[in-house]
């Protein structure tokens, strides 16, 4: 009612505001300004940038952020960190860890130098590197029926079969889509591959893919019906 006769003023202090007052807590004063203007940047793009997803934002100020409070015990500006600096720090970080922080850095160094704020990109020539996955170990057995007793309906004893047994990716898993009843050779029409549904007499139709990936995870794994014919007889 206020707004509508022009009489209500909104002085409240936007939610990305207070985020960034709390991320940027306990840095120098001169990177905080810096990885301040960068953060600004990231949201809003610039006269050589594309504005970047709010989620994307997020992750990279909480990446750099360990990294700068440890260089904000030692420097007050972004120009005193050094190439051995960023060394030494990726030294104590493994797999995702360091890569994410990397590219975070990478990200924010390189803004800097664009903007003539560090004289030298201390991040350049630096590989991110493969990341290093744990070693896969075997499920043991009394795991593989809690999970299954977990699963009390038809659709999430699929999703385990999926996952457990023709180790199907969560990104594939998740683009399956619930869609139509099979034909009489039970299969799509349109498109092959194993689905779940509503059949007749309530019992389970076909899943549909409804990305690419997972249409090519269908030749791969959901061939037929092998594995509605699996959940249905294995885990009931």
């Amino acid at each position: 009612m206020l707004e509508e006769v022009g009489i209500f003023e909104d002085d409240s202090e936007p939610s990305f505001e207070r985020w960034l007052v709390g991320r940027l807590e306990g840095l120098a004063p001169g990177i905080r300004s810096k990885a301040e203007r960068w953060a600004r940047v990231l949201r809003d793009g610039g006269p050589r940038s594309l504005p970047r997803k709010e989620g994307t934002l997020w992750l990279s100020l909480n990446h750099v952020r360990p990294t700068l409070l440890e260089w904000s015990n030692r420097y007050d500006h972004l120009r005193e960190v050094t190439r051995n600096d960023v060394l030494a720090h990726i030294k104590t970080l493994h797999g995702h860890q360091r890569r994410d922080q990397l590219t975070a850095l990478r990200s924010l160094f390189t803004w800097a130098k664009r903007q003539d704020h560090v004289f030298r990109n201390p991040i350049s020539r630096i590989k991110v590197g493969q990341s290093e996955y744990a070693v896969l170990q075997p499920v043991l057995p009394e795991q593989v029926e809690r999970s299954a007793t977990a699963a009390t309906t038809r659709a999430v004893r699929l999703v385990l079969a999926l996952a457990a047994v023709h180790a199907a990716r969560v990104a594939h898993i998740d683009a399956l889509t619930l869609e139509g009843r099979p034909n009489r050779r039970g299969r799509r029409a349109e498109r092959g591959g194993c689905g779940i549904g509503s059949g007749r007499r309530g019992r389970t139709s076909w899943i549909v893919c409804g990305s690419a990936s997972g249409q090519r995870m269908q030749g791969r794994i959901l061939s037929g019906c092998a594995v509605c014919t699996y959940f249905t007889a294995t885990l009931g």
